[in-house]
């Protein structure tokens, strides 16, 4: 950005001039090459420019940065009464409803809303999973062990629920 104030400084304007996304020059040279790995189909996109430089920043800095944790207060009463509700017809299949199952659903919906969120970088290319697969912790006198869910998003509350518990069980 070529700064139009004082002293050659980058104004806000100048910011908004750029800003706007050119669509003929924003994916020029991007070549997006769909794959499938061991647990399904990815988007490998070329590690090129600006993202390379973040990537190599941000890699860097992780080495010599505190990590943070943020947390914020959220009204789950929706989901309680939900969960009441659909807990009923989960005890009639035997099956335990806890709150996990729903925060999976909420998980993936989040991903799929924003996928370089399921992605990482393996060389020269970002790497975006279009499956998802997700682990949930699991305490046990060995320490904590993380099963994973495969194929979370084609599975119903309750199919993750069973799941989660016969995992859980197996990693006791």
């Amino acid at each position: 950005i070529e700064g139009t104030g004082k002293d050659g400084l980058i104004t806000e304007e100048d910011v908004k001039k750029t800003s706007t996304p050119q669509p003929q020059q924003e994916n020029q040279g991007v070549k997006v090459t769909k794959k499938y790995d061991l647990f399904g189909y990815v988007d490998r996109i070329p590690l090129r420019g600006i993202r390379k430089v973040v990537a190599a920043h941000m890699e860097k800095s992780h080495l010599t940065t505190a990590p943070v944790t943020h947390t914020i207060d959220v009204d789950v009463t929706s989901l309680f009464m939900l969960r009441e509700k659909e807990k009923k017809i989960a005890e009639m299949k035997k099956i335990h409803l806890t709150y996990i199952p729903f925060i999976v659903k909420a998980v993936i919906a989040a991903l799929k809303k924003h996928p370089f969120l399921n992605a990482s970088i393996e060389g020269e290319e970002i790497v975006i999973r279009k499956y998802y697969n997700i682990s949930v912790a699991v305490d046990t006198a060995e320490g904590l062990i993380v099963p994973v869910v495969k194929g979370a998003d084609q599975k119903d509350i309750f199919q993750i629920a069973t799941e989660l518990q016969e995992l859980a069980e197996k990693a006791r």
